[in-house]
């Protein structure tokens, strides 16, 4: 346990730079290429998270998600800045790299979609909307069935095509310390 917080609070330089890249892709996915409303915001934005999850653990993930939610929320305003939905982000980077961390497989990426669209997404959201614009939270989480249901699929073959193709190559550059000269 003291190996695994010793390496979650330690940034090595090639951590910092992929960080930072997952940072910038999510911010772009977010604000730029996602159908947002009031209410619902249907994206793929999720995907540079579940990819720090993936290759640097639970607390680097989470620190994915709130860089990117208050770099976002600053250059890119799309409403008041709540700072619910940073906490939210944080959770989802936890989430993702507890769940899939050194173990994707199906379970874990379905566990990990799960508790992120239905808990986060659903009820954690619906109710910060609930609360930032004094809606009725029921209709809320009725409303926002439409977004989390298709998108839990969407992480799923997301999740399994990700973890199958592309993180098994990519954990030896992100991983590596060493130091050419």
């Amino acid at each position: 346990m003291k190996n695994f917080l010793k390496e979650q609070f330690h940034f090595s330089i090639n951590e910092i730079a992929t960080t930072g890249l997952l940072v910038a892709l999510e911010v772009v996915l977010n604000r730029f290429a996602s159908i947002n409303l009031w209410n619902l915001k249907i994206g793929l934005a999720f995907i540079p998270i579940m990819v720090a999850g993936m290759l640097l653990g639970p607390i680097k993930a989470g620190v994915v998600g709130v860089v990117s939610d208050l770099i976002g929320a600053i250059l890119f305003p799309s409403g008041a800045f709540f700072p619910g939905f940073t906490v939210s982000a944080f959770v989802r980077g936890c989430i993702y790299g507890a769940f899939l961390y050194k173990k994707q497989g199906i379970i874990n990426i379905a566990m990990a979609s799960f508790l992120n669209q239905f808990v986060l997404g659903l009820f954690v959201t619906s109710y910060w909307l609930h609360i930032l614009y004094a809606s009725p939270y029921l209709p809320l989480v009725y409303s926002r069935l439409v977004q989390v249901i298709p998108l839990f699929f969407v992480e799923l073959v997301v999740g399994v095509t990700l973890s199958k193709a592309v993180i098994s190559r990519l954990v030896p550059y992100v991983k590596n310390n060493k130091q050419k000269t």
